[in-house]
């Protein structure tokens, strides 16, 4: 004896269809939802409060020679969320701050400026703590990549404008001593 099949009535085929319809309705808007931000950090009043500058040592600037030419203090960026964010949102930066990104490998490295209000000179830094290649005057909120011309490990960001006055070039050498740690 062959079985039959029954066929759906038209209100099980509605209903099953609504169901359907409600779960691809839930599934789109989770696709497609808006990105929610982080909101930026605030006062009690409710103002913004711009990321401020943190020292945690000094990075010095040396001539291929070993002659010193500058200390400054120092930010490091060392993980994954401090290397994402760096310089985004910072209202200014001294003549003697530097933020320094340490990597935990050596590669051709990308920075852009996306989120960052001021100028700055990108300095790629290999693992013999020589640099490398020097993106001068980047420009604010640019979302163009600069790219390091050889491997690197670090990189450090300083104001713009100031490897052109202190004459700042591949072949110097940088080093630092981290203060926060110990």
């Amino acid at each position: 004896m062959a079985s039959q099949r029954k066929t759906p009535t038209k209100k099980t085929v509605l209903w099953t269809t609504a169901i359907f319809m409600i779960f691809v309705a839930i599934g789109l808007a989770f696709i497609f939802r808006p990105k929610l931000a982080s909101k930026p950090p605030t006062s009690p009043k409710g103002t913004y409060v711009a990321p401020q500058f943190k020292s945690q040592g000094e990075l010095t600037l040396q001539r291929t020679d070993g002659t010193k030419t500058h200390v400054l203090e120092m930010e490091i960026a060392d993980n994954p969320d401090e290397r994402q964010t760096g310089m985004m949102k910072r209202e200014k930066m001294d003549d003697n701050q530097a933020m320094l990104f340490i990597f935990d490998n050596e590669i051709i490295r990308s920075f852009w400026m996306s989120n960052t209000l001021v100028s700055l000179d990108i300095i790629f830094v290999n693992s013999n703590q020589e640099i490398v290649s020097i993106e001068k005057n980047a420009i604010p909120y640019d979302k163009s990549h600069y790219w390091s011309a050889e491997p690197a490990r670090f990189v450090v960001e300083v104001v713009g404008g100031f490897c052109d006055e202190y004459n700042i070039t591949s072949g110097d050498k940088v080093t630092w001593i981290r203060t926060d740690k110990f």
